[in-house]
Order: C-alpha cells, then structure tokens, then sequence
C-alpha cells in the first residue's frame, strides 16, 4: 500500500474516533497495526527532517507552508 494510501486510511480512523462514530469494524489487531505504521512514518518523516540541514532550516522560519506546498510538485 502506498504511504499515500495508508496515512488516508489512518486519518479516516482518526475522524470516526474524534468525531465519536461507532468503531465496530475496527479490530484491535488492525488498531495496533494501524498505530505501528503510523509511529513508523512520524519516525521516518522526522528523521528524513532531521538529517537534512536545508530541510531543518525550511522548518525552523515562515517558509515551512511554502516549502510544504512545493513538495508535491518535485
């Protein structure tokens, strides 16, 4: 599944918990397995953020949206 794929998935669960909807469908197992993925990418997501000064630094002022916003045109 692409990361794309799987942060959607994980936000749609996110919702119907905050939005407090009924979790019937959710099983414990596809909880855990939805919380270690999504721990993996924070993980991986600062760590990428981290190691890389120029990047850092696009967070670190005003910039940061902009920087965001032109990362899906690279």
């Amino acid at each position: 599944m692409s990361l794309f794929l799987q942060i959607k998935k994980s936000y749609g669960w996110r919702s119907k918990v905050v939005h407090g909807l009924r979790l019937a469908k959710l099983t414990g197992e596809e909880s855990d397995r939805l919380l270690v993925e999504l721990e993996g990418i924070v993980r991986s997501s600062f760590s990428k953020i981290l190691a890389d000064n120029l990047v850092l630094a696009a967070f670190d002022n005003k910039s940061r949206e902009e920087f965001l916003d032109g990362l899906a045109f690279r």
